[in-house]
Formats: structure tokens, sequence, C-alpha cells
């Protein structure tokens, strides 16, 4: 889970130093307002995205607050430290500071700066943006963390408002070119191969282009550097997601009209392949990136970027134990072919939210258990397999397939796009049974 407040840690060492931390202090809470608001101030459009979207919010409300949140964005806190007036050592400051800040800007020299954050580094999908300020304020320098933190971008934001000049390293950044890591991190996907991504970053310096294949929609401007394909090149992964769909709307009829709702920023792949030399682009590819929830056979050349999209539904008698539970669970992602980095959270009727199995499992993988009353499951719209056994037993005749679904709405409910779509529907084996649903999700270009 994220962490609940976005803490941005200065430090000084000088008086100087100090007066310059707390001028950056303001720029970043000024533009952090200025972008919540924004935010705030974006609106789903459509009069059919109207209908449907209050009712949602509700649900989406409950999920809060099992995960004890508010309503509102993470809060933004800009802390700023003198190290004189520390209360103790500046070492053991810098610790703690490492793990718990997003964001780490030092306001003196850079060899301070490496010296105490040296024994911290582990990686750049887990260090904090790390950044150096020259007391004199003239030059803003990303260490650490310059893509995948942030680092670049808060240091060329610090710069304009400073009147400094940034000092960006990053190839890709100096070279204006696609940045796969970047790419995955604002979209929220799971890297699997970090090696396959450098040798994608080091083509993209070269001059080559990289095909590009995502299973769900994509906004904006597709860069330069990428080439849509055509077709997947795993036709099992075109031949499923094509089925569950059909079947999908058959089954929910009562939502097909959610189903049409279509953002005018999605951009159309296709125009892509109007280029005249677009055969002869395809001859030279030899990397490929492809964006979903499903697998593929090992292949070197394709680097896999997972969305954190798919909500798995639960349903077991009393005792089911972690083992037997999660042995039935990875074997049914096995043979659907799905990512496990894709999943997001657990769902399962009420009665079952002190089931020990079900707790160990979402303990053991770090996912979010969200249970829900048999009358709010109920409320789901839709065909399910029913059980008039479970419907005595719990309240409801399908706890799996709606508990996903239902789960998988309340989640999405804030900007989604489709009505979730079951892409595994109730299967069940020794007492325990399993439903996996799809939230709507995108990636976009910027």
């Amino acid at each position: 889970m994220r962490k609940q407040e976005h803490l941005v840690n200065i430090v000084s060492f000088t008086e100087t130093g100090g007066r310059l931390a707390r001028q950056i202090k303001s720029i970043l809470e000024q533009k952090f307002i200025t972008e919540l608001q924004e935010d705030r101030g974006q609106k789903v459009g459509g009069s059919v995205v109207q209908k449907w979207k209050t009712a949602e919010d509700s649900i989406f409300q409950e999920c809060q607050k099992q995960e004890n949140r508010q309503e509102t964005d993470r809060k933004i806190v800009v802390m700023v430290q003198e190290s004189q007036a520390l209360t103790q050592p500046l070492k053991k400051w810098c610790k703690d500071a490492f793990v718990q800040s997003e964001v780490l800007i030092f306001v003196g020299a850079v060899g301070i700066a490496v010296r105490l954050i040296a024994p911290y580094v582990k990686d750049k999908f887990v260090d904090p943006a790390v950044v150096v300020v020259d007391e004199q304020g003239n030059f803003v320098i990303p260490i650490l963390s310059g893509h995948v933190g942030g680092a670049n971008q808060y240091s060329i934001l610090i710069a304009k408002a400073l009147g400094a000049a940034p000092v960006i390293t990053t190839a890709t950044d100096l070279n204006g070119k696609f940045a796969v890591d970047v790419f995955a991190a604002k979209n929220g996907l799971t890297i699997l191969d970090r090696i396959l991504a450098k040798k994608i970053s080091a083509a993209v310096l070269r001059g080559e282009r990289i095909g590009f294949f995502c299973e769900d929609d994509v906004l904006g401007k597709l860069p330069a550097e990428l080439v849509w394909m055509e077709i997947s090149q795993n036709k099992k992964i075109e031949s499923s997601r094509e089925k569950g769909r059909i079947e999908n709307l058959k089954n929910f009829s009562t939502v097909q009209e959610k189903d049409s709702i279509i953002s005018s920023d999605i951009i159309v792949a296709k125009e892509h392949m109007d280029l005249p030399n677009y055969y002869e682009i395809m001859k030279d590819i030899r990397y490929q990136i492809h964006v979903g929830v499903f697998l593929k056979e090992h292949d070197r050349q394709t680097l896999f970027l997972h969305p954190k999209t798919l909500v798995l539904g639960i349903g077991c008698k009393k005792g089911k134990s972690l083992v037997e539970i999660e042995d039935f669970v990875k074997r049914k992602f096995q043979e659907q072919e799905l990512s496990w980095e894709s999943v997001c959270a657990v769902a399962s009727v009420e009665q079952k939210k002190q089931e020990q199995g079900l707790q160990q499992f979402c303990q053991k993988w770090q996912l979010p258990f969200y249970t829900f009353l048999p009358e709010e499951l109920a409320e789901v719209p839709g065909v399910f397999a029913e059980s008039k056994f479970v419907e005595c037993t719990v309240g409801v005749g399908n706890v799996c397939e709606r508990a996903a679904v239902r789960c998988a709405t309340a989640l999405a409910a804030q900007d989604k796009v489709h009505f979730p779509r079951l892409l595994l529907r109730k299967t069940s084996e020794n007492g325990i049974t399993l439903a996996i649903a799809k939230i709507d999700w995108s990636v976009k270009f910027e």
C-alpha cells in the first residue's frame, strides 16, 4: 500500500542554507497546492458516466474505510531541518529520513549528501528522490532516483523557481528520449526484467525503434521511439481478451451501456501503421514492450509491464489453510496465463473477514482484504453462478464472482471507463472458490 503522506524532507547546514531551504519549502508547497486543485477540478465527462458514478461512490467509500484512508488525496508534508538544531546524530536523522521520505533535499555540498545516504542506497525503484541544492541557489542536482523517483522533475521545478541551473545527467532525459522505467513508474506498472529494461533504454539511445503493444486503452501520443504492434505476438492473449469481453458483455446485459463509454483522449493506435515505411520499420524491431495482465512464453526480447488491476474473489469453507488457498489460486493463474504481479486485492463476504487462511494469504502477499455484507453482494448486477447451499449458509448465492466484481467496481469508481469484467468465472476445488475480475485501466503517455 502507498504511504499515507507524501513526505519531503529538506536539510540545511548553514544559516544561508536554512533561508534557502525555507524558500524551497514554500515553492514545493505552492506547487503541490496548485496541482491538487487542478486534479480535483477534473471531472468525468459524458452524461452516461454521471448516471452510474454516484451509485458507485458509496462503494468506493466502503473500501476506503477498510484501508483507514480519508477521501482526500494523500497529505503533502514538506519539513525543513537545520543540522545544528537536530536532537539526534545527523547520520541517524538521515537514515530515518531516507526510509520515510519520498523526496530528500540537501541544501549544501554534494559530498556531504553522498556520504550521508551511501549506506542506505538500495534500488532506484524503492529509493527516494534525492536532490542537492548549493546554498547560494545556483545549481540544483538530482543525485539519486532521477527517473523513477522523480528527482529530475523536482530539480527542474526548483531550479526554475530559483532561477538556478538544473544539472541533469540522465541520458534519456538529456536526449529527450522515451524511458521505459519512468513510463512504468508513472503508470503503476511492474517491470519483470530490469536487465531487459536497461537494454531497451540503451537501444532507444542508439536510435532503435521499440515495438509496443497494450491490452487496454492508451491515452496520449505514442512517443516517436515506439511503434505500435498491429497484432500481439501472443495469439492466446488476443483471443482470451476478446473472448472474455464478449462473454461478459452478454452476461452483464444491464451494464452494456457503461461499457460503451470511451474517453476522447484514447489514441487510435493503428494510425501509426499508416506510415509509408511502417513494414520496413517492423523488420528492424529487435525489442518489444507488452503491457497487460496476460503472460506469454519466455521471450528475451519482450519486456512485460503489468498493471495492478486484478481482484481475486475468494470463498471457502471454514478452516481452509494458507497452503490450500495459495496452491489453488496460483495454479489457476498459471492455467489462465495471468500475471501474479497484476493482483491488487482480495475480496470476500463479511463472514470470512476473520478467516485465518485468507488473512494469512493476504498478509503473505501484502494484499488488501475487502469484505462485503451479503446484501451488498446481492446488489451487484449481472448473471452469476448461484448456489442454494451457499445462499442458505452466508445469505447470498455467489460469493467469489460477486465479491470480485463489487470490489473491482469500488476500486475503479473514480476514473473508470468500462465496467469490471470477469476474466475467470467461478471455479472451485476442495471447498475453495475463486473468480478473477479486472479493474478498468489504461496507460498514458505525456
